[in-house]
């Protein structure tokens, strides 16, 4: 699935909501991808935090690095695994 829109549209919102509603309990594992995770107010909500299959993943650099590692770690497994990639225009304007 991809969603798309300008800045600030709620694509992430939207993601979430149905992550604690329509989704909830698909998933074994969910992994958040965003290089301002810690500084995005939409990850401020509690399923991000207390639920233990969810994986918040802050990239600040070597992104290909880290989704390879993700991708190591959860690709040969037999769980369901939700990957998120959140922001990451942010990354590549940085460049």
């Amino acid at each position: 699935m991809l969603i798309s829109g300008i800045t600030g549209c709620g694509k992430t919102h939207f993601v979430f909501d149905l992550l604690e509603n329509e989704y909830k309990s698909k998933f074994d594992h969910t992994i958040m991808v965003c290089p301002k995770f810690y500084h995005n107010k939409t990850y401020n909500r509690p399923f991000i935090y207390y639920d233990s299959n969810v994986i918040p993943v802050e990239i600040q650099n070597d992104i290909n690095s880290k989704l390879k590692k993700i991708n190591n770690v959860f690709a040969d497994t037999k769980e369901q695994t939700l990957i998120i990639l959140d922001a990451l225009l942010i990354y590549t304007m940085q460049k």
